[in-house]
């Protein structure tokens, strides 16, 4: 049913509260075009699994009339009109965004709202398919789907938000709700509809948040659902895994092997074959028989260990850690009070009620031995849940045949969930109403269990599964991909959408995990050109790591011949040559809510050329251009406006055009925007190999800033410190300002280098004195102490 006429009308201290002729209508005006929608027949207690601090708040100013009453908050004026309580959001003499109906019943809901024909939909966390949404039928459910093609939906991580661009206006809906939902933009609907059923839905939240700019809404939106803290400089580093490196010799010849190569690598996972029976917090006895001495020598290599956990445990009474949650009643029940049991890799399983804080507490104690033992970070998989899993069912020679006939025998022999529950505070929210936000929930335990035996240890955890607010905790990556070239292009639309969601921790597996796809049954083999292009791209997602299944060949970068060893030792290092400015894009999100792999429109919103999503900023200054064809050796490139340098040739090319771009195996297209301050390191096989006695501040002469920022990279709280650099034309001159070292991190006695790119001046300056520099094909670079003080250089251009 419709809320219907509006009857009566209370101005409160944020808003104003509305009783109409079938339900209740809520407003809070949180401040900068953000306001917070609530509707129902009645409002129950209000809680929120996502926005945990609720903002102040502004008084709108509140006028009506006859037909309508209007809400004003500086430029942004929402309309409810009297008749039918429809809404409009209005701003600068624009229509925004309009609701034509909202309907509400027992356990559901449904909003209608206007689909302007020229509107773009971005967001909705981790989706596979095109960039833009609009014309897509998504769901907004978590599960395992076993490997997945482009359109596969819903997948394991999902985000009931999206973000609307049209030319000039960009708004941004969150729809705060932990239950199944659905988006509908298809060309058929009379607008967009949005629904969700389930068992104790009785009202409906969602926050509307206008820019006017997408990275306004982003920035916005990222206030209400949390912000990533900084990682620990070594997880941004490259990563080495696979289903599974399955003793401790194999796990120390792969990584003495990237030493002799002196391939750079920070970390090496060990998935599910570590452990004793694929039970959770042990170690297998004969396969991995002393794991302190591994990590020992691990690190001695600069290696550090990531370690996967799963929340499903073996329902065995001989197992401490069954056992234990049993006793403490931690594990999530059915209606009748019996456990809730499915099936995961050790066979039937219970599973962690993580809605209760004290089984949260329970959870990140049973860590200690795995953090004390030395593993530097926790990966948590299949923690959709993931309930049905057929394959251990079948002796592992037939493990691949269980693997294709899982989406059959899961309809066969269904785990049901209608009548389970989670305690939640003694609410025993049905299955459904907790299922998309277990895995972030299983993540802040996780975090608990780093800040209590850590020791004030910044924590890596990586999630498979998540909902807005995941990046709070975890970082993401995409599942199990497979080894095509549409999941090389997929991988680049997906991330793009999750760092519009708020997630800007996030990658997918280099090479692709899978062989097959299980929904449409079909071999896939990485071939060296496609790791080759795998491996150029993957060094700009912001996690990095080759992951692959023990069905696929082996991904190591030199499991592919000479050549493609090569180039992948060449792009890892480059990765690791810009870790500094990495590393400050990290930051930025921390002030900003901005990704670190953004979409063109973050930057370019007025342009509809940049509403595309086989191209990508690095952060504000470096365009990728990724080759997805096989066989391709040249991709057309759009860049947009401005001034760009080819990062390979230092040719200047002029923006708001397209371009055929040369890309043979060993280039990915890169370029350079003009004015663009990049700090760089020398390339190292592992962070912290040795102490950083030299920057160079790579800079592409225009105009253009970059706040570059550093600290010890591994401590929760402590010193830091900020550079304001600028760069600028003044006639004849490219001039760089580094302003005054602001914080009070101190770092290492060290050079700073100045590299004028591809200029070729006659004669330099440094505050304002002519000085010696050194001329090389890529450019003009002179030195000087970095003493944390205010200084000016200055090429004299020809």
């Amino acid at each position: 049913m419709e809320l219907g006429r509006v009857l009566a009308i209370w101005e409160l201290e944020t808003g104003l509260e509305l009783r109409c002729g079938r339900g209740k209508l809520r407003l809070d005006f949180l401040g900068e075009g953000v306001v917070k929608v609530r509707a129902g027949k009645e409002f129950a207690e209000e809680r929120s699994w996502v926005v945990e601090r609720k903002p102040k708040g502004v008084k709108p100013n509140i006028t009506q009339d006859k037909e309508k009453l209007s809400a004003r908050d500086g430029d942004v004026d929402l309309v409810i009109y009297k008749r039918d309580s429809r809404m409009e959001l209005w701003a600068d003499g624009k229509k925004v965004f309009g609701t034509l109906a909202l309907n509400f019943g027992p356990d559901e809901f449904s909003i209608l709202n206007e689909m302007p024909p020229d509107e773009h939909y971005f967001g909705f966390g981790e989706k596979a398919g095109k960039f833009d949404k609009r014309g897509a039928h998504l769901v907004i459910r978590n599960r395992d789907p076993y490997t997945f093609n482009r359109g596969t939906d819903p997948l394991y991580l999902s985000i009931p938000f999206f973000l609307a661009l049209r030319k000039g206006i960009s708004y941004g809906f969150f729809l705060d709700s932990s239950y199944e939902s659905c988006f509908d933009m298809r060309a058929g609907s009379r607008g967009l509809r949005i629904s969700s059923k389930g068992k104790g839905l009785s009202e409906v939240v969602y926050y509307l948040i206008f820019g006017p700019s997408p990275a306004d809404v982003v920035r916005k939106y990222t206030e209400l659902t949390g912000r990533a803290p900084l990682p620990p400089s070594w997880a941004l580093g490259y990563h080495q895994s696979r289903w599974s490196y399955r003793t401790e010799a194999e796990v120390l010849e792969i990584a003495r092997e990237f030493r002799r190569k002196h391939i750079p690598c920070d970390a090496i996972h060990l998935d599910i074959h570590y452990m004793d029976g694929y039970r959770c917090f042990t170690w297998h006895p004969k396969r991995f028989p002393n794991p302190e001495r591994m990590i020992r020598e691990l690190g001695n290599l600069g290696m550090r260990v990531v370690a996967v956990i799963d929340p499903g445990i073996k329902a065995d009474p001989e197992f401490w850690v069954y056992a234990d949650g049993v006793r403490r009643d931690c594990f999530v029940k059915r209606k009748d009070g019996s456990l809730f049991v499915g099936r995961v890799w050790p066979g039937k399983c219970v599973f962690p009620d993580f809605t209760r804080p004290e089984v949260r507490r329970w959870w990140a104690g049973l860590h200690q031995s795995l953090l004390d033992k030395g593993v530097a970070g926790v990966w948590n998989d299949m923690n959709e849940p993931t309930y049905d899993l057929f394959a251990p069912s079948f002796p592992p020679a037939f493990q691949l045949l269980g693997n294709i006939l899982q989406p059959v025998l899961e309809r066969i022999f269904p785990v049901k969930t209608n009548d389970a529950a989670f305690y939640d505070g003694g609410k025993n929210t049905p299955f459904d109403g907790v299922r998309n936000v277990y895995a972030t929930l299983e993540a802040r335990a996780t975090e608990e269990a780093f800040k209590s035996f850590a020791k004030g240890k910044r924590p890596f955890i990586l999630s498979r599964s998540g909902f807005a607010g995941i990046q709070r905790y975890a970082a993401v990556w995409t599942g199990d991909n497979i080894s095509t070239w549409d999941h090389l292009r997929l991988s680049i639309e997906m991330l793009l959408n999750l760092g519009l969601s708020g997630v800007p921790f996030v990658g997918a597996d280099i090479g692709g995990f899978a062989p097959l796809a299980l929904r449409k049954p079909f071999l896939a083999r990485c071939s060296p050109e496609l790791y080759a292009r795998w491996i150029q791209v993957g060094i700009f997602y912001p996690f990095c790591r080759t992951h692959s299944s023990n069905l696929s060949g082996r991904r190591e970068p030199w499991a592919f011949g000479r050549r493609v060893e090569e180039i992948a030792r060449r792009y890892i290092e480059l990765r690791y040559r810009l870790l500094p400015y990495l590393y400050s894009l990290f930051w930025e999100h921390t002030q900003s809510g901005m990704p670190v792999m953004r979409a063109l429109f973050l930057h370019y919103p007025n342009d509809e050329n940049c509403y595309r999503g086989d191209q990508f900023l690095f952060g504000p200054s470096v365009l990728v251009a990724p080759v997805c064809e096989k066989g391709a050796t040249e991709r057309e490139v759009y860049l947009p406006e401005g001034e760009w340098y080819d990062y390979w040739t230092g040719e200047k090319r002029q923006g708001e055009t397209s371009l055929i771009a040369e890309a043979p195996l060993e280039r990915i297209p890169l370029f350079i925007k003009a004015g663009a301050i990049i700090p760089t390191w020398p390339p190292m096989n592992f962070v912290g190999e040795r102490p950083i006695n030299r920057v160079t501040l790579e800079v592409y002469p225009g105009n253009g800033e970059f706040v570059w920022y550093e600290d010890d990279g591994e401590s929760l709280e402590g010193n830091f410190a900020l550079r304001r650099i600028t760069a600028g034309i003044r006639g004849n001159e490219l001039e760089i300002q580094i302003n005054k070292r602001e914080g009070n991190y101190p770092p290492e006695k060290r050079e700073l280098a100045v590299l004028g790119k591809w200029v070729k001046p006659h004669r330099v300056r440094i505050d304002g004195k002519a000085v010696s520099f050194l001329e090389s094909a890529e450019g003009a670079e002179v030195a000087i102490t970095d003493d944390g003080k205010r200084h000016i250089i200055a090429f004299e251009l020809f």
